[in-house]
């Protein structure tokens, strides 16, 4: 999971790569505790109506089902004007995370290649030790 500001605020490092996004999420923690109720987020100001509290959600793609705090794009199928625009909105949040996953690669070599270790040994160390960084600088 990853802030507006590429920070890297949650992640699971370790998972086989064949596994999907949405497996890995729905056997994830924090969904659990955001189904729950026990994850307390702040409600944020909405920037063109500063009387309205907008609740913080996850933005997520088509892969997702969608939830209470779940947002996703609408299929293409069918869909408004209104509802394209939204669509569009949603996407531009989601490169965000897209981008995040590519900043790291640049300045930590590491990425660039292959990791010939075993997952087990040192690249979930390494893969950790990268995003702690990236989030630091």
């Amino acid at each position: 999971m990853v802030d507006s500001n590429y920070k890297f605020l949650n992640f699971k490092v370790g998972c086989e790569g064949r596994v999907g996004d949405a497996t890995i999420w729905n056997n994830s923690p924090l969904k659990q505790l955001m189904e729950t109720g026990q994850l307390r987020t702040q409600p944020r100001q909405a920037t063109l109506d500063r009387n309205v509290e907008v609740p913080s959600v996850v933005v997520c793609d088509s892969a997702f089902a969608l939830s209470q705090f779940l947002m996703k794009p609408y299929p293409d199928r069918h869909i408004t004007r209104e509802q394209r625009v939204f669509k569009y909105c949603i996407s531009r949040a989601r490169r965000k995370v897209d981008n995040a996953f590519g900043i790291p690669a640049s300045p930590f070599g590491v990425y660039q290649t292959a990791m010939k270790m075993s997952l087990q040994q040192k690249a979930k160390v390494i893969v950790l030790a990268t995003l702690a960084l990236h989030n630091f600088l």
